[in-house]
This record gives C-alpha cells, structure tokens and sequence, in this order.
C-alpha cells in the first residue's frame, strides 16, 4: 500500500443533485475524499489506481465473524492511503436486522485537520 498525497483543494461534488459546486479544502475536502473512497469499489473502475477504493462486494454472504474482522481492516486500509487521514478509531459493525442482509460500520477517522465521524453500509 501506497501513501499517497492528495490536493487540500478540490471540487464540492453535491452527490444528491448530480452537481459541483466551488472549491474546498481542509477537513471538507478530506471528508469528501472518505466518501468517495467508501463509494468506490477497488479495481472495478479503471480510471483509478488499484490502491484507491475499499473491497466489499466479496463480503456479501460470508460468516458474520469473518466479515466483522476484515470489513475493519479493509476499511483501514482504504483510507490509510490519503496521507490526509491519520489513524481510524473507534469503530463498531452492528449487523443489519429484518429482511436485509448487510452491515453498518462507523467509526472516526482522525485527520490533519480534525475527525469526521462516518460510517459504510455494505
């Protein structure tokens, strides 16, 4: 794994409207660059590099144990890589319940510039 080092400025993406905005940087910026992160499927898409983006499409249908472990550490290691971001703590997986089979990670990610508490859903 690469570290690597990512521009403090950058487009405002608005997800919901389909739009980009004005230019932002600091704690904006890298907590837009966690979302896309936790967006992005790793190798699916080859405008970016192999080590960009988190796998989690194979964790789909696995033992609860198994996925619990390495949803945490691939999720580290997905965000590990912006330079930006300096260490993932406290993170909790609870199960989804009903019909719907999945989970919910969050957990804060210690920046730079201060901590974005987020979270993924697979």
């Amino acid at each position: 794994m690469k570290i690597k080092e990512y521009f403090d400025d950058t487009w405002q993406i608005d997800f919901a409207n389909k739009r980009v905005h004005k230019v932002i940087s600091g704690l904006d910026a890298v907590t837009q660059a966690i979302e896309i992160i936790l967006r992005t499927e790793r190798y699916k898409w080859y405008i970016y590099s192999p080590d960009f983006g988190v796998e989690l499409f194979d964790l789909l249908g696995k033992r609860q144990d198994y996925v619990e472990t390495e949803l945490e550490r691939r999720l580290k290691e997905a965000l590990m890589v912006d330079d930006r971001i300096l260490d993932i703590t406290d993170f909790n997986i609870t199960k989804s319940q009903g019909n719907k089979v999945g989970y919910q990670a969050s957990f804060n990610a210690v920046t730079k510039y201060g901590t974005v508490g987020t979270k993924a859903v697979i």
